[in-house]
């Protein structure tokens, strides 16, 4: 994973700072197509979306940089739960049986990576230095 090795040599807020500068020309260009200017209203959500996503990049940044990427991940699947639970609640939307069956190939897959590496590791011959 790029972050865990910038981690290695770079502070969460500098990866989370390279991740915008990325994301704003990528953005940028389909944006021209279609962009309208939003309202007051709109630009005030907006800012606070972009102080939670950017907040929570940053967290995950210094997770990463703090535990092994094994330990982290998984719990970003709890990610899943919020946005169904925020999407009910503030939009009204309810999950229809694709999201749910997108979920649970997501949330299985995650639980068969973690049953092989955890496999992986105890068949992993001791070598004595541990």
């Amino acid at each position: 994973m790029i972050i865990k090795d910038l981690g290695r040599t770079d502070s969460a807020l500098t990866i989370t700072t390279y991740m915008v500068l990325l994301l704003i020309p990528i953005s940028l260009v389909p944006a021209l197509f279609v962009w309208e200017w939003p309202t007051w209203e709109q630009l005030g959500w907006l800012l606070l979306i972009g102080i939670c996503g950017s907040a929570g990049h940053l967290l995950l940044n210094h997770a990463l940089k703090q535990a092994p990427t094994n330990v982290v991940m998984p719990i970003d699947f709890v990610r899943l739960i919020w946005v169904a639970i925020f999407g009910y609640f503030l939009f009204g939307e309810v999950p229809d049986v694709f999201v749910w069956i997108g979920g649970a190939m997501i949330f299985a897959s995650g639980l068969w990576i973690a049953h092989t590496e955890n496999r992986k590791r105890k068949e992993a011959p001791d070598d004595g230095s541990g």
